[in-house]
């Protein structure tokens, strides 16, 4: 259901945040580990960073809290960023490895290298707080690579996207197992 109906989970408005085919991840740690005693990996006392999927990341726009109001929107009204007040995770990632793909427009593309750099030092991008204490927009990735050599197993098969999922705001229906 958090595919088909991902207004169950999200405070925030539709458009906000991948959802349905869009938001991928690389799998789950669970499903890697065939032994009588299971272990997980997550945000502890060390602070490795939240897990997020990269198809959900954003980073924020920072034109706008360094002295130039309505930037980020018109770059996102221009098509040149993903949202009004966020660049995608994935063009972050691959500016960053490359940064020849920077848009041509001089100023935009200062605008998205600095936010790529600094966006998660200066804020979050409208509900995108976990994004501000990730390790990186691969650590998704890197974690199931990490655990696919521990258990052997690279199976990357995501969670049930039947299963009807909770949170606080959204309990499970009570004739559940």
């Amino acid at each position: 259901m958090f595919r088909t109906m991902p207004g169950n989970w999200y405070e925030e408005l539709p458009g906000g945040h991948a959802f349905g085919d869009d938001f991928k991840v690389p799998g789950y740690a669970a499903r890697r580990m065939a032994d009588r005693y299971e272990w997980m990996v997550g945000l502890g006392s060390d602070q490795i960073g939240y897990f997020v999927a990269l198809s959900n990341y954003r980073v924020l726009c920072v034109a706008d809290r360094l002295g130039a109001p309505g930037t980020c929107a018109a770059l996102h009204a221009a098509g040149l960023i993903e949202f009004p007040d966020a660049i995608a995770g994935a063009t972050c990632k691959r500016v960053t490895e490359d940064p020849g793909t920077l848009p041509p427009v001089p100023a935009a593309a200062q605008v998205i290298a600095l936010s790529c750099r600094y966006g998660q030092l200066i804020g979050e991008a409208n509900g995108h707080y976990e994004e501000t204490n990730s390790a990186g927009w691969d650590i998704a990735n890197d974690m199931m690579d990490a655990i696919g050599v521990l258990t052997g197993s690279s199976d990357a098969t995501e969670v049930n996207p039947d299963f009807p999922g909770w949170w606080q705001g959204y309990l499970p229906p009570h004739d559940l197992p």
